[in-house]
């Protein structure tokens, strides 16, 4: 997932400093913000699955949780970025 946002956020440095804001790689980084949705998705299911293990610690079940969570968040806002740019928002 790191990787994912470390993409996003070249993609949006890439973004800020096109020349024209017409040529924004928009669906670009459309597309690294829906694999970051996916992989939050996937780590929030496989999260719940272990939870129901009796060597799971749920303390850390929480931490792991909080952090994909605000990852995901991070992506968010990245993609805000792009999408301010080209007056979406």
């Amino acid at each position: 997932m790191m990787e994912a946002v470390d993409r996003a956020f070249g993609v949006m440095v890439e973004n800020l400093n096109t020349p024209s804001y017409r040529d924004v790689a928009k669906e670009k980084a459309r597309q690294i913000e829906d694999e970051i949705n996916q992989l939050r998705n996937q780590f929030r299911n496989d999260n719940l699955t272990r939870l129901g293990s009796k060597d799971y610690n749920v303390k850390s079940a929480m931490i792991y949780n909080n952090i994909f969570s605000s990852l995901e968040r991070v992506g968010d806002h990245i993609i805000n970025v792009t999408e301010a740019i080209v007056g979406e928002i």
